[in-house]
């Protein structure tokens, strides 16, 4: 027998009218079994006209609070069906399964909503390909308190091809969302926190509220086209959260022409455009908080430093693909440092960071529309934006130490000093926590190279730890090499270093070294923050040192430091590699 519907549809068709057929919403009693039509009807007490299966499309049931429905058998939901469990369903008999084709909605924000506890080979729940399954439980999709529990009879199956939304009014986890979905949609009125590393194969849905990737995440989109919708700020974008110098990122697969990023920090918009003449594959993070590495929580910059700046890093890592680039930066005016504002738009650039300092900021920027933007770049890192043609820091060349008369003498020399106001000199007790002890003003600010010495008449009575910061007029600094000093050896020789060829190429290094005591010493490489790259042990036989060292493959282009330690001597020496 034809349902209703058909019916309706035949003779609207042998009258030559138009007919539109509505969908039903059912309501379940308070008890029975899910899987029976007479436990739904068309009244909100569950009474009223039954359905005539459950495979009707745009038909919705609607699991009433407060209802908990068994299983008399299998239960399938249709293609193009809704099921919404506003109550609960436990299957305890045997081999009872629930299929869900269409969609199936979870309402309840704290609590299992399915309970699959029959014996027999087990209860499956099974979300077909191209079904969508909603949520607003903060506790995630499946897990403790999540919407599906952690253990069941059978198998709880959730397609890889199906589409997932998050819908809650308070911060939720993705608990339980498989590794690869088809959509994922964000609905929210607060959050999403994604918890571990997504692809999506079909489109990112950011309709309302903010999409939180977890440090150590990463959630990977086909294409800048598949991330949907409109409107993005900061109440709505993909935030790249931070945990320490851990990073999450959002990677985006087949860059191609100009695409925008709606990324921030949850709290701060910062969008990232980039223009590629060829198809590429990037990685972004951004987050606040401008530091000296360009590395989360790092060496912070100063308020003072930050005058001219915004206080805020861009990531990307180039995952596929190459050629050169164009980029530009977004970002809030509660970020601006308290004298960007003046600057006008010639004056606005992106710098880049070596993985020691900041470059000198390059290209133009927007003042009213807060970007800024560069071109022709063909490395990916670490960005900012500051002030064009003011240069972050001084460029330290070598400094060394020397005890005599009771204190210890610190020498160091410059490479530059563009705008370079003075320096201070902090020292420490553990090589972590330091404090000023004394300041000198810069005997040649816009000169390029001068020597220094600096005299602790008091130094700490056993190892002392020693580090020079120079400040230029834009209050912008940075940091030498630290440097150890024992304080136990009363005569610490003063050795005279070279390194040649200085730059290094090919990764090969010669040492000179006048001065030494005979005995044992240590020669190492590190990064300018302290990494180190290469340790060597060396026997001196003489008062001079000769030694040729290659520099493993790690060490790549940019600049280094060189020290020799032992019998008292703990000299540095910066050196550059091309």
């Amino acid at each position: 027998m034809k349902s209703i519907s058909s019916k309706l549809a035949f003779l609207c068709l042998l009258a030559g009218i138009p007919c539109l057929l509505h969908a039903t919403t059912y309501y379940s009693k308070a008890s029975g079994n899910a899987n029976t039509r007479a436990t739904w009807g068309t009244n909100t007490d569950g009474t009223g006209t039954a359905p005539g299966s459950f495979s009707v499309s745009g038909d919705i049931f609607i699991l009433r609070t407060g209802s908990t429905l068994n299983l008399s058998g299998n239960w399938t939901i249709a293609a193009g069906v809704t099921l919404q469990i506003d109550g609960n369903i436990s299957v305890t008999n045997n081999n009872h399964d629930i299929t869900i084709s269409g969609t199936v909605i979870f309402t309840n924000t704290t609590t299992t909503q399915v309970s699959l506890t029959g014996g027999g080979n087990g209860n499956n729940f099974t979300v077909s390909a191209n079904a969508t399954v909603r949520t607003s439980n903060q506790n995630g999709l499946r897990g403790a308190g999540a919407s599906l529990p952690v253990t069941v009879s059978g198998t709880i199956n959730l397609n890889t091809n199906a589409s997932y939304e998050f819908n809650g009014s308070s911060t939720q986890l993705t608990t339980g969302l498989p590794a690869t979905v088809k959509d994922l949609a964000v609905n929210s009125g607060t959050s999403i926190s994604l918890s571990a590393n997504t692809s999506v194969t079909g489109q990112l849905k950011l309709q309302s509220g903010i999409l939180t990737i977890s440090p150590g995440v990463i959630l990977t989109i086909p294409s800048p086209g598949n991330i949907i919708g409109t409107a993005f700020g900061v109440a709505k974008h993909i935030q790249t959260d931070v945990s320490g110098a851990t990073k999450s990122y959002v990677r985006v697969n087949n860059i191609s022409g100009t695409e925008s990023i709606p990324t921030g920090d949850g709290v701060n918009f910062l969008p990232v455009t980039i223009t590629s003449a060829s198809v590429t594959s990037v990685q972004f993070n951004v987050f606040s908080g401008l530091t000296h590495n360009g590395i989360p929580n790092g060496l912070a910059f100063s308020n003072t430093e930050k005058l001219y700046s915004v206080d805020a890093v861009y990531t990307l890592q180039r995952m596929a693909g190459a050629g050169s680039f164009d980029l530009t930066l977004g970002w809030p005016s509660a970020l601006e440092g308290a004298q960007f504002s003046s600057l006008s738009n010639g004056n606005i650039g992106i710098s880049t960071n070596t993985g020691s300092s900041w470059s000198l900021p390059m290209g133009s920027g927007d003042n009213v529309a807060n970007t800024a933007s560069v071109t022709g770049l063909s490395i990916m890192g670490q960005y900012a934006v500051g002030k064009t043609g003011s240069p972050l820091y001084v460029k330290f060349g070598s400094i060394s130490t020397t005890i005599k008369n009771n204190g210890v003498s610190l020498k160091w020399e410059t490479l530059t000093e563009i705008d370079l106001q003075k320096f201070v000199i902090e020292r420490s007790a553990d090589g972590i926590h330091f404090s000023s002890i004394g300041e000198q003003s810069a005997l040649a600010p816009n000169y390029t190279g001068y020597r220094y010495e600096f005299f602790d008449v008091s130094p700490l009575a056993a190892t002392s730890f020693y580090r020079i910061r120079g400040i230029d007029t834009d209050g912008k600094f940075s940091y030498s090499a630290i440097i150890r000093v024992n304080n136990t050896n009363n005569d610490l020789a003063t050795a005279s270093i070279k390194i040649y060829p200085n730059p290094v190429v090919n990764k090969e290094l010669g040492i000179q070294a006048t001065g030494l005591k005979t005995g044992a010493y240590q020669v190492l490489v590190t990064d300018l923050n302290g990494k180190q790259l290469y340790s060597q042990q060396i026997q001196v036989n003489s008062t001079q040192l000769n030694q040729h060292i290659l520099l493993p493959s790690a060490i790549t282009k940019g600049n280094y430091v060189l020290m020799v330690r032992g019998n008292g001597e703990n000299s540095s020496r910066m050196f550059s590699v091309q």
